[in-house]
């Protein structure tokens, strides 16, 4: 069934994916704050979601901001350390930022450009070559039909 997967699922592949290269950082930052809250939070919401048999990402995207606020308490707390020496702390913070800015790239690029792409393009090869007839084994609202095609609806 679509969206069905083990109970660990969220903490072993759905919130790794989610962070994804700030996973790091977001690790870094839970043992380096003091802040027990948020951190509890987080794992409250990824452990309440797992009883759930379908998962999807969406269900768990709230809690990615408050992630982020434990990236930024790690790169405090490495900025705070390499502090002593300006030119090295700004070289370091800089790879860092370079660093996590081409891991996004790519997946955005993929994401946005090539991901689930093949609704649109047999959408477009239909039109294109006047095909009177086709049957999709798919959702009902995953293909533009009727808005691309511009056909009478049956």
């Amino acid at each position: 069934f679509y969206g069905t997967h083990p109970w660990h699922w969220y903490f072993s592949q759905g919130f790794p994916a989610m962070v994804w290269s700030y996973l790091i950082p977001f690790l870094g930052g839970i043992y380096f704050s003091r802040n027990l809250e948020l951190r509890w939070l987080i794992f409250w919401v990824l452990f309440v979601n797992s009883f759930l048999s379908h998962k999807e990402f969406r269900f768990i995207f709230p809690v990615l901001p408050l992630s982020m606020i434990y990236c930024g308490v790690f790169f405090e707390r490495v900025s705070e350390k390499l502090y002593s020496s300006p030119k090295k702390q700004i070289s370091f913070l800089r790879f860092l930022l370079i660093f996590l800015v081409l891991c996004q790239i790519p997946v955005g690029l993929y994401f946005s450009l090539v991901h689930q792409r093949g609704a649109i393009d047999v959408i477009g090869y239909v039109r294109n070559n006047q095909i009177e007839s086709v049957d999709f084994l798919m959702p009902c609202h995953s293909t533009p039909f009727y808005s691309q095609i511009h056909k009478p609806i049956p």
